[in-house]
């Protein structure tokens, strides 16, 4: 039987000039069109039924298609985390995506030199606002954040004690731990002080001839309640500059100034404490893209800047754009506001977001889908500000639970042309409306009813 079926597999050429795939020669060289059809071919063959020629011609459109389709694509991000790690992180601002392209759109002058047409240096582009912004000597960029702290212990404390309190041995989303990343720098790990209390004596105790750096890093995902204790940044720094120990902070997160919205340390605040260097993400609380940004002494940048491994992590012109847009943001509030997405959405109030769930909820309803308004808690997430609950409100479609109906249409609408990433919680579908835009409505009511009807 299965021989019958083989020889009814019509051959590559007869694919190849059928209407429904010769049109793909506009967009993929007819060499690779043959590897398509051979692959599709040959699964058909391994099938235990047959296949009609129209059947045949989906299975390699559907194929063409796949390749031709983008894997990374927008998301409508429905579930209340502002700073998701899975949906890319920081969602940034049309304007400043905009402004960063016409920067970067063909040539531009990443290395090069125009007030006297010499090589130039990259980092040179984000220098001037940073250092305005931040207060600091000096700046460098790299990949990320991780790769900043990797960078830190590799240059200065190589085969050296790094200090640092047990109660900050963070890990971030189970692939940062500070030990691991101390191992694979050739650093050593001192732990001092216990889970919960460490004091400046427990510092002092430990420096010894061989130890190479005094590390903080901000308890950003996680908090220790209770009795405790910590060193604060000022201790550090004198304590360091006692015995002349560079004083290193990972603050991660990145909030770069104080602000009414979100009580928690500063980069501007570290630096002014007197941290060596700081360390902290571009895509968390700066509300912009991938890297890892080291401010501080201009000696030690410096001297970070010429490790052979810089050309490893350096950042492309992309990276630099993007964050030169970020950080001007910070030179007006009204803008930060307005442009930054991340304190857009932590500043909208509990009545601005009741009135967009109903909107939403509306919407809905005008489409008969059935749907319920309940209040929920959005989140920062991203690793940052573990504390924080955001009053917030969600709508929740009423679903027969029996069917279990809410997870079929939740993994559909991950499926569509625009996917929307609602929460399936306790066999409901809920969209909190902290994350979203009132013009993301009516792209959600029409896919959730097509996809309904679809059920």
């Amino acid at each position: 039987m299965q021989s019958e079926n083989i020889k009814k597999i019509p051959s590559v050429v007869t694919i190849l000039k059928h209407p429904e795939i010769y049109k793909f020669q506009n967009h993929i060289q007819h060499s690779y069109l043959v590897i398509i059809i051979r692959d599709v071919l040959n699964k058909i063959r391994l099938a235990e039924h047959s296949f009609s020629l129209e059947d045949i011609i989906k299975k390699v459109k559907h194929a063409i298609q796949n390749m031709l389709i983008s894997s990374l694509k927008p998301v409508i991000n429905a579930t209340g985390i502002i700073l998701h790690t899975n949906l890319g992180r920081a969602p940034i601002n049309e304007t400043v995506y905009n402004n960063a392209k016409d920067n970067t759109l063909g040539y531009c002058n990443l290395e090069f030199d125009l007030n006297n047409g010499s090589r130039g240096d990259r980092h040179k582009h984000l220098q001037k606002i940073i250092k305005f912004i931040t207060h600091a000597e000096d700046v460098l960029i790299v990949n990320n954040n991780a790769a900043a702290v990797w960078l830190i212990l590799e240059h200065f404390a190589k085969n050296k004690e790094v200090i640092v309190s047990r109660s900050e041995l963070i890990e971030i989303g189970g692939s940062f731990r500070i030990p691991d990343i101390m191992s694979a720098s050739g650093a050593v790990l001192k732990e001092i002080g216990t889970t919960n209390c460490t004091y400046p004596a427990d510092y002092q105790k430990a420096i010894n001839e061989n130890t190479g750096l005094i590390f903080k890093a901000h308890q950003s995902n996680y908090s220790i309640k209770g009795h405790t204790t910590q060193v604060d940044v000022t201790d550090l720094a004198k304590i360091a500059k006692k015995h002349n120990i560079p004083f290193i902070y990972d603050i991660g997160s990145g909030l770069i100034k104080k602000t009414a919205l979100i009580n928690e340390p500063s980069v501007q605040d570290a630096i002014q404490e007197g941290a060596d260097l700081v360390t902290f993400s571009g895509d968390k609380l700066l509300g912009g893209n991938q890297a890892g940004i080291i401010i501080g002494k201009s000696s030690l940048i410096k001297s970070l800047a010429k490790n052979p491994l810089m050309r490893v992590l350096r950042v492309d012109k992309i990276t630099i754009s993007l964050l030169e847009e970020c950080f001007k943001l910070y030179l007006s509030d009204k803008k930060l506001l307005e442009q930054n997405l991340i304190f857009k959405y932590l500043s909208r109030s509990e009545d601005t977001l009741f009135s967009m769930s109903k909107q939403l909820s509306l919407k809905l309803t005008e489409l008969n889908i059935h749907n319920t308004i309940v209040k929920s808690f959005g989140r920062s997430g991203g690793g940052t500000l573990p504390d924080l609950e955001i009053p917030s409100y969600a709508v929740c479609l009423s679903l027969s639970k029996k069917d279990r109906l809410a997870e079929m249409i939740y993994q559909r609408l991950l499926i569509t042309d625009k996917p929307i990433v609602g929460i399936l919680k306790e066999g409901m579908l809920l969209f909190d409306v902290l994350t979203l835009e009132n013009s993301d409505f009516d792209l959600i009511t029409q896919t959730i009813s097509s996809t309904i009807n679809e059920s």
